[in-house]
């Protein structure tokens, strides 16, 4: 008796996170708008859907941070290669930002292979993007 009530209770529990998720998805993002542009991405992208903010404080002049910014290499980043590899796949692919290598900047490979230099403002601020189309 206790079993089957558990397993009801599973399946009613199952059942809401199912539905809970699909209300999710159908849910579109809110915009949000810049007021002012104040750095190169903002007039780039005035209007974005998700916000998230990261800090972190660097006990080095703006300039140092900046050119290591330029000269980091892929694997160089934690989990960089994993998650690009995953990705693709597992797929060998030509050079580019999914198969970036470790012999040159990571910059370098992404904008030799379909980013483009946005901004580029040392030691302020750099932008790179690249247009992406949605499959129907």
């Amino acid at each position: 008796m206790f079993g089957s009530a558990l397993l009801y209770s599973g399946l009613i529990l199952a059942a809401a996170g199912v539905l809970l998720t699909g209300a999710g998805l159908l849910v579109p993002a809110r915009e949000s708008r810049i007021e002012q542009p104040e750095s190169q991405l903002d007039r780039f992208m005035p209007r974005w859907q998700f916000h998230e903010v990261h800090t972190l404080y660097i006990d080095a002049p703006p300039e140092v941070v900046f050119e290591a910014v330029r000269d980091v290499r892929a694997g160089e980043i934690r989990l960089f290669d994993l998650l690009t590899w995953i990705r693709r796949g597992g797929r060998a692919l030509p050079e580019g930002i999914l198969n970036a290598g470790d012999r040159e900047p990571l910059l370098d490979v992404a904008t030799r292979s379909g980013f483009v230099w946005l901004a580029d403002d040392p030691p302020r601020e750099l932008v790179v993007g690249t247009a992406v189309m949605a499959p129907r």
